[in-house]
């Protein structure tokens, strides 16, 4: 639903340690005066690496507190972090940049350039331009394919991961990053079109890299999504357990634990099992920081989806919107996750047929989303930052309405979608695939007004990499196709959606769908 969204470069992503390459090995020169803190961000580093990257917020925290101006760690985000002090700690690195090596200085100038400017293609190029001078620093490389992910491009990323494979065939992070632009992993990672996707050499990739870290859980875990990307529940489940067994016993809070949880309840869903799926869900939601919560909340709700239970999931976000409300987290957290479970509420109206629970519902949104701008303008953002996060508000707020509308056949859709079209443009510099929000809109619209060549106009403009695995806009164009004429076509469209293992909230509104059309 996030049209333009603001990532971090949070390095617990993209910056590994090379503790499995060889001595030599060149790593990003840290500036710190304390040789604990330099030891606890090379530990940081290596938890990204190994899949524990959510062990990082207390060791930041600490690296923090024996180095108050170790400004690279302060590049870094964490969930014991509110976004405010994040802000501000990512300015003080920025203004203090000339303080620290060139190549940190150069990251930190990313950093700010992608998440104060919401600029990631001219921090794609500030890190490409290191990648070319430092070419035997792998982390650097490392960066760089995060960056090309986040421009939706999976062959540049590859790229990068094949060129540290070059240097190091033993590179874990390489190997087990690679392999997960062959299966979907999260609304976060691209991934290659699925007919260029390879489940084989997915496979390979993870196999050699649990060689190199065999009692690391996360080769396994993600085997289970290679499984689950043939369609294969039953080794699925096999390989998530396989990965819950490497784990052992979870501490009280435990992301990777909770993680695998909530993969085994992936597995229940799509076996039609949703009150088993239920309660794995809920299981794992009570190994996670409360501020994790709500993203992994919705899964459960989102079964009531497949069952068309839209009020069953009304009162759910609800209750979950309720619980954040009166939290004692930061009011700038608590109204991001308020408006998700609203936007969720919102769909959920929609859905159900509720023009005025839908219309309510919008309303409340614009306002939170007032409030998260007028918290930007109290923190001392720049001009320039706010127009842009004004601008994503825009398009977020214009996104709901215009969906609203085609579904309660409003006459003026044509133009609320030139209005979509004018905010995305504005973007287009920062943002290259700024208009396929247009076009999917486009494409949504035109069908449902009944006119299959115009959505096959639109929808074909779409790239494969952002067409594939969204479920909701691929239904929509299965039927315009069909509508056409197209019925081969058409039908592989629909058996992909009608056959998908993988949770999102747009493939539980249309799976059923899907499957009633074969």
């Amino acid at each position: 639903m996030k049209v333009f969204k603001i990532i971090a470069l949070t390095f617990s992503v993209a910056l590994y340690t090379a503790t499995i390459f060889a001595q030599e090995t060149k790593l990003i020169p840290l500036t710190t005066n304390s040789e604990k803190a330099l030891e606890l961000m090379r530990t940081v580093m290596a938890n990204a690496e190994e899949f524990r990257g959510n062990d990082n917020p207390p060791l930041l925290e600490e690296i923090l507190r024996l180095d108050p101006n170790f400004y690279y760690a302060k590049t870094y985000n964490s969930l014991l972090l509110e976004n405010n002090t994040y802000r501000t700690n990512l300015n003080n690195a920025y203004e203090n940049r000339s303080n620290v090596s060139e190549i940190e200085e150069k990251i930190i100038e990313a950093t700010y350039q992608q998440y104060i400017n919401l600029n990631t293609v001219l921090a794609d190029k500030i890190i490409d331009d290191l990648v070319s001078t430092y070419p035997d620093y792998y982390q650097l490389r490392l960066l760089s394919a995060d960056l090309k992910n986040d421009l939706m491009d999976p062959y540049a990323k590859d790229i990068r991961y094949a060129e540290i494979l070059e240097q190091n065939p033993k590179s874990f992070p390489a190997l087990f990053r690679r392999a997960q632009l062959h299966f979907p992993v999260d609304n976060d990672i691209v991934n290659f079109p699925i007919e260029e996707r390879d489940l084989e050499l997915a496979t390979s990739l993870l196999l050699q890299a649990a060689s190199v870290q065999p009692k690391n859980p996360g080769p396994q875990r993600f085997l289970g999504n290679v499984y689950r990307g043939q369609n294969n529940l039953r080794m699925a489940k096999q390989a998530y357990e396989s990965s819950r067994l490497l784990l052992g016993e979870p501490d009280e809070i435990d992301f990777r634990y909770s993680n695998i949880l909530l993969m085994l309840g992936h597995v229940e869903t799509f076996s039609g099992n949703y009150k088993d799926a239920r309660k794995l869900y809920d299981n794992s939601i009570e190994f996670l920081n409360f501020r994790q919560k709500p993203t992994y909340f919705q899964f459960p709700v989102f079964t009531y989806f497949y069952e068309r239970d839209y009020e069953q999931a009304i009162i759910s976000f609800s209750k979950m919107r309720s619980e954040i409300n009166t939290s004692d987290q930061d009011q700038e957290w608590k109204t991001e996750n308020i408006t998700l479970m609203e936007e969720n509420i919102f769909v959920s109206h929609l859905h159900n047929s509720n023009e005025q629970g839908a219309n309510k519902s919008l309303q409340q949104i614009a306002g939170f989303k007032r409030n998260e701008l007028n918290s930007y303008l109290t923190s001392g953002a720049s001009r320039e930052q706010l127009l842009a996060l004004k601008n994503n508000n825009d398009i977020y707020l214009q996104e709901l309405r215009l969906w609203k509308d085609i579904i309660f056949g409003a006459s003026n859709v044509e133009q609320q979608l030139n209005r979509l079209k004018t905010l995305l443009e504005k973007n287009l510099a920062q943002d290259p695939n700024a208009m396929t929000l247009y076009h999917k809109y486009s494409g949504y619209a035109a069908i449902m007004a009944g006119d299959d060549q115009a959505a096959i106009r639109h929808y074909s403009v779409i790239s494969n990499i952002e067409m594939d695995d969204d479920n909701y806009h691929s239904y929509f164009y299965a039927i315009a196709l069909r509508g056409s004429g197209d019925t081969e076509k058409s039908s592989a469209i629909l058996k992909r959606v009608a056959e998908n293992t993988f949770a999102t909230r747009g493939a539980a509104l249309v799976q059923m769908l899907a499957k009633r059309q074969l």
